[in-house]
C-alpha cells in the first residue's frame, strides 16, 4: 500500500498487543508533519517516513518517477542544495517588498482550468512577480513555453521559486506543484508553510471534503482562500474546511471563463460521455476489472450501446484511475485528450459523483447520475452534499432503473436534452453555480489584487 502505519507489538503477560509508534508532539505546525521525516530510494521506489497529525509515524510508498532516476535531479533534490535553497528563499520571501505567486495546475502538466489565463491577468497588472509553472512533457508546453513568465518544472528557476514563493496559486494542492508525494522534506515544507489560494477546478458541491480532506483546516492543503461560484457553495465549504467566511471569495470559478454557456443544444451532436469518479477504497486493487468501479463502467457502456454508436460513446477514466483503466479491456476505448475537450461536445454525461456534472450542465448539456455504490462511497467519504431535491439531473441507483431513464432520453439515436435540463434542474443549477458571464477571471483577479496578493 503507498501509506502504512508504523506499529510496534508488545507481549504482555502472554499477549499481543499493538502500539502505533510516535514522536513526541512539540510546539510546531501541524502541517509540517506532512513533510518527510527521512526519506530514501530503494528498489525502484520512493519511500518516506512522516508523521501524522496525531504525531504517529506512517510509511509511505510509491513507485519511483522517471525524473527520479535523473543526476539533475537528485543533485537539486539532494538535502544539501535544496536544503540551502529553502534557507535563503525562506529569508528573501519575508523581506520583499514584492510577492512571488506561483500559478500551476493538476501535476503542473495542464493549462486548460482557466489558472493560466489569471496568471497572464495577474502577472500584466505588474503589482507582483508571477510565475507559472508546468511540465515540458505536457501537451499544453509548445504553446505557452515562449509567454512571460512560463518556468519549466525541474529546471533551476522552477526549484529557486519553489523556495522564494510567498503564494502558491492553484486549482489543486500544493502538492501539484512538484512530484505527488515528495520524498523532499524542504519542498514539502516550503508547500505548506506559505499561503495558498485555492482556485477549484470544479464546483464543491457534491462529495464530502472533510475529515480526511488534505484541504481541511490544519492539514496539508488548508487554503488561506478558496474560490467559489455562489453563497450556497460558500457556505458548504465554511462548514466542512473549517474555514471563515473572509477566506472563501465568491467570484465564481476561473474554468466557467474558459467555456461557453449553453452552447450545447439539442442539434448539437449525440455524444454521450462516462465518467466515474475515483474510490480511495479501490486504488490498490491489482486486477482491476475486477472492481467496482470497473463492473459500472461497463455497464453503462454496454446499455448505451443499444442506443448509440460505439464511437459516440466516449470513455473517460479519472485521473487517479487512468493507469488501472488502461490495463483492462477498455484500453482502447479510453478518451486520451484534455478533459475539458471531452466536456465541450457531451451532449450527454453520466457519473456518479464527480464535480464535472456542473460544467456539462453550465455548457448546455444533460446528466444522469447513476449511484449503485452509494451506501459504500458514503461510508468511506461522507454524506453527499445535494439534498434529494437539489440535483441538476435524475438520479438512479441500479442497473434497470438506469436503463429505463438511458431509453426515456435517447429516442432513435438522438439525445433529448428536454427533460434534462427542466426548469426545476436550472433553477437547482443557478442556485449552486451563478456566474455564467464568462467574466470569472477578472473578479478573481480584482479579489486577490484587493486582498495584496496579485
Amino acid at each position: 500500500q503507498i501509506n502504512n502505519m508504523l506499529n510496534m507489538m508488545v507481549c504482555v503477560n502472554g499477549r499481543d498487543i499493538p502500539f502505533r509508534i510516535a514522536l513526541k508532539q512539540v510546539k510546531e505546525n501541524v502541517r509540517s508533519f506532512y513533510a518527510p521525516y527521512k526519506s530514501c530510494y530503494y528498489k525502484g521506489f520512493a519511500i518516506h517516513l512522516r508523521r501524522t497529525e496525531r504525531g504517529n509515524f506512517a510509511i509511505v510508498k510509491r513507485p519511483m518517477e522517471e525524473v527520479e532516476h535523473s543526476l539533475w535531479f537528485r543533485f537539486m533534490e539532494s538535502s544539501l542544495v535544496s536544503g540551502l535553497l529553502y534557507r535563503i528563499g525562506k529569508r528573501r520571501s519575508k523581506k520583499a517588498r514584492r510577492n512571488v505567486c506561483l500559478f500551476y495546475e493538476k501535476f503542473s502538466s495542464k493549462a486548460e482550468e482557466g489558472t493560466f489565463e489569471l496568471f497572464e491577468t495577474a502577472r500584466d497588472r505588474k503589482k507582483s512577480d508571477c510565475y507559472f509553472i508546468i511540465d515540458a512533457t505536457s501537451a499544453d508546453y509548445e504553446r505557452i513555453k515562449d509567454k512571460k513568465n512560463v518556468v519549466k518544472k525541474f529546471s533551476l528557476k522552477y526549484y529557486w521559486l519553489l523556495f522564494r514563493v510567498n503564494y502558491f496559486i492553484s486549482t489543486e494542492a500544493p502538492a501539484h506543484v512538484t512530484l505527488l508525494r515528495s520524498n523532499n522534506r524542504f519542498i514539502r515544507l516550503s508547500a505548506v508553510e506559505h499561503p495558498f489560494v485555492f482556485l477549484q477546478h470544479g464546483v464543491t458541491y457534491m462529495k464530502q471534503q472533510g475529515p480526511t480532506s488534505s484541504f481541511v483546516k490544519g492539514k496539508e492543503s488548508e487554503p488561506a482562500y478558496l474560490i467559489v461560484g455562489s453563497e450556497k457553495e460558500r457556505d458548504v465549504c465554511c462548514d466542512m474546511l473549517g474555514l471563515y467566511e473572509e477566506q472563501v471569495l465568491n467570484t465564481g470559478l476561473p474554468i466557467f471563463s474558459m467555456i461557453d454557456y449553453e452552447h450545447i443544444h439539442n442539434d448539437a451532436p449525440d455524444k454521450a460521455v462516462i465518467m466515474l469518479t475515483w474510490k480511495t477504497y479501490e486504488e490498490q486493487i491489482q486486477e482491476f476489472e475486477n472492481s467496482q468501479y470497473y463492473h459500472n463502467v461497463m455497464a453503462v457502456y454496454e446499455m448505451l450501446k443499444k442506443h448509440l454508436p460505439e464511437e459516440d460513446i466516449i470513455i473517460v477514466p479519472h485521473p487517479k484511475m487512468l493507469e488501472h483503466c488502461a490495463n483492462t479491456s477498455l484500453s482502447d476505448k479510453l478518451w486520451k485528450k484534455p478533459i475539458s475537450e471531452v466536456l465541450e461536445i457531451g451532449k450527454l454525461l453520466i457519473t456518479d459523483y464527480s464535480s464535472v456534472c456542473y460544467n456539462t450542465f453550465y455548457q448546455g448539456g444533460g446528466v444522469i447520475f447513476y449511484q449503485p455504490d452509494l451506501e459504500r462511497y458514503e461510508e468511506e467519504t461522507g454524506e453527499l452534499i445535494p439534498k434529494d431535491e437539489e440535483y441538476i439531473g435524475p438520479r438512479v441507483f441500479d442497473e434497470d432503473a438506469l436503463e429505463k431513464e438511458i431509453a426515456k432520453v435517447i429516442e432513435d439515436g438522438k439525445i433529448c436534452l428536454d427533460s434534462l435540463r427542466s426548469e426545476t434542474y436550472r433553477k437547482n443549477y443557478a442556485s449552486i453555480n451563478e456566474y455564467s458571464d464568462g467574466k470569472n477571471i477578472d473578479r478573481i483577479a480584482d479579489a486577490l489584487e484587493k486582498k495584496k496578493i496579485v
